[in-house]
């Protein structure tokens, strides 16, 4: 693993009712690393991502952008795979997916077992996870049978709640956590 954080950012593809109402995203991606929008006094403001997946990537695009990070996690590197959009706009589905399509979780925890059965001759691993209000952390740690050192990691999967203001979400009560 070379940098300590990356930021990638995924954009919806238009709902079928903005396809309809010939409504145009408010986000267009330049190239693989620069998204676009239209600001005050209709002036272009851009925004650098460390890779940008347009409205037509797949679950399996993204996933093969980010293996690498499960393999990190082995070697002893703490990783965190976090989403943070709107409500609606597919946090849970791109962290979780579905049962035909799976998520990123899903994929990056059977990519952690293929590294397991393929290294199982090297490593003794003890795996632990957890998940408390969509939080999956699973903790990793490896022996090398050969040398007996040590390596530690955590891949954990973030999905929040919406990021919109609770006046405009419609939801009610005193606390959101």
């Amino acid at each position: 693993m070379k940098v300590k954080v990356q930021v990638y950012c995924q954009l919806r593809p238009r709902s079928g009712k903005e396809i309809s109402e010939k409504e145009r995203s408010v986000l267009t991606n330049v190239d693989e690393f620069t998204v676009e929008h239209m600001w005050k006094d209709d002036k272009v403001k851009q925004h650098m991502y460390d890779h940008v997946f347009d409205g037509n990537a797949t679950q399996d695009d993204v996933f093969e952008d980010t293996k690498y990070l499960v393999q990190s996690a082995v070697d002893g590197y703490n990783v965190c795979i976090f989403a943070y959009r709107q409500t609606g706009s597919g946090k849970t589905f791109t962290i979780y997916g579905s049962k035909s399509n799976p998520g990123l979780t899903p994929r990056a925890i059977s990519e952690l077992f293929r590294i397991i059965k393929r290294d199982s001759n090297k490593f003794s691993f003890t795996l632990k996870s957890s998940r408390s209000h969509l939080i999956l952390s699973v903790v990793i740690e490896s022996t090398n049978l050969q040398t007996q050192s040590v390596a530690r990691g955590k891949l954990s999967f973030v999905d929040l709640a919406g990021s919109e203001r609770v006046k405009k979400s419609g939801s009610s009560g005193s606390s959101k956590h």
